[in-house]
This record gives structure tokens, sequence and C-alpha cells, in this order.
């Protein structure tokens, strides 16, 4: 037999076998980018102090004291929206800001206001034990603006003169006798809410029954007899 041609190496091979052309380089790719720095902008600033790495640590630490007090505050929220029970408390202290005899702050428990209140104090998981303080915070506002209201009243009082509270209830008077029908007399009289008022009702209630009132033209140095103190001193210095 003739010689194995597994014996010879073919033309163009070595001994470490693979032959024809040798393998190519690899590519000299560019080398990558450095990663990019986090970004922590939506971090609140508190904790990216200016120079400093952001304090992650302080930032979870006030994230987990967040989360437990909205879980505390979750606890004491009622499983519905209805169980709110907004009440007006008993013997609410208005401290220095006491308001007027008068005045008697009641909750409609009607009130469609009443609902929304409920369903938004749900909402934002408001303890139910808060709901007193709440109707409190409530009723001194509306304390205040009797107060308010009534400081107004007083000043136009005084601009009546000394007999202010009398001539009120002349005007009154006079008003039960012409309106028979209480609902219509009461809102008129609590329409007056101011001096001019009450001496334009006391004009007109003057007026015969079936006439009108006509202005009579005052003579020189003559001063309404229903003018306020400060009314009679202006008119004491045109004259003058």
């Amino acid at each position: 037999m003739g010689e194995s041609p597994f014996a010879v190496l073919r033309e163009g091979e070595d001994e470490g076998g693979g032959g024809g052309t040798p393998p190519a380089d690899p590519p000299n790719d560019p080398p990558a980018d450095p990663p990019a720095a986090p970004d922590y902008s939506w971090m609140p600033e508190a904790f990216r102090p200016e120079g400093a790495d952001p304090d992650t640590q302080g930032f979870l630490n006030s994230y987990n004291d967040a989360q437990a007090q909205l879980a505390a505050l979750a606890e004491g929220r009622p499983e519905t929206a209805d169980g709110y029970k907004i009440t007006v408390p008993e013997n609410i202290d208005y401290g220095e800001n006491a308001p007027p005899e008068w005045f008697n702050f009641e909750i409609d428990a009607e009130n469609p206001l009443v609902g929304e209140l409920q369903n938004w104090m749900h909402q934002h998981a408001i303890p139910a034990a808060a709901t007193e303080g709440l109707v409190t915070l409530l009723a001194k506002l509306e304390a205040g603006k009797a107060t308010q209201f009534q400081a107004t009243a007083d000043q136009e009082m005084q601009a009546l003169g000394p007999q202010g509270q009398a001539r009120i209830d002349r005007v009154t008077r006079s008003l039960q006798t012409r309106i028979a029908d209480k609902g219509q007399r009461d809102a008129l009289i609590g329409s007056l809410t101011s001096a001019d008022a009450y001496r334009a009702l006391e004009t007109l209630l003057s007026a015969s029954p079936g006439t009108r009132s006509v202005p009579k033209t005052p003579r020189p140095g003559a001063v309404d007899p229903n003018a306020s103190p400060r009314e009679r001193l202006i008119a004491a210095r045109e004259a003058s």
C-alpha cells in the first residue's frame, strides 16, 4: 500500500494544524462611557446638602416615619365616611373672644356640605377623634363673625343718639300695627342694619296713612332732630 495521506502534511499546513488564513484580530472598539451619576433631583433639598453627597439614609428614615404616622392615622379612621359624627360639642370655650349672647352655633345634618366634609375627612384619613376639634374651630370662626356684626350694630345704635333703643322700639311697634304678617314684619326689621335705615323708616311711618312723606326744606340753621351727634356737629359748622 502507498503512504497514508495523513502521514504527510499538506502543503501550507504546519504541525499546529488549523491551516488556512489565521483569525483576524478583534476590533478596537472605543472604551465605554462611564456610568452616569445617580439623579437625586427628586429628593427634598433638606437631604441634598450643597457640596456633599445626598443623605439617602436620612431620607429613608424620614420616609419610614411618615409611613408609620399615616398608618397610625388610618387606624383611627372610620370604615366609611358617615362614621364621622359632625355634632357641636357642649360648652365650647371661646376664651377672650366670647360671642354675643344671641349667638347660637348649630349644624344642620341635612346640609349637603356636611356630607362633603365627611368624605373629605375620610379621604385624608382624619381620625374620628379630631372631629370635635374641627367643629370647635368652625364654631369659633362663626362666633368671630357674630362679634363683628354686633360691634357694627352697636356703632349704628350710638349713631341714633341716646334715645336709640327707644326709637327702634317705636318703629317695631308701628310695624306691628301696620304689617299683620309676622314673617314679613320680621324680615323688614331684620334688614335694618344701619342708623340711616331706621331714620328712613321713621320718616315713612310718620306720614299719615294714604299719603306720602314730602321732605320739608329745613330753615337755615335748623338741625334734624333725628341727627346723630356727628351730623349735628357738621350742620353747625356749615351754618357758621
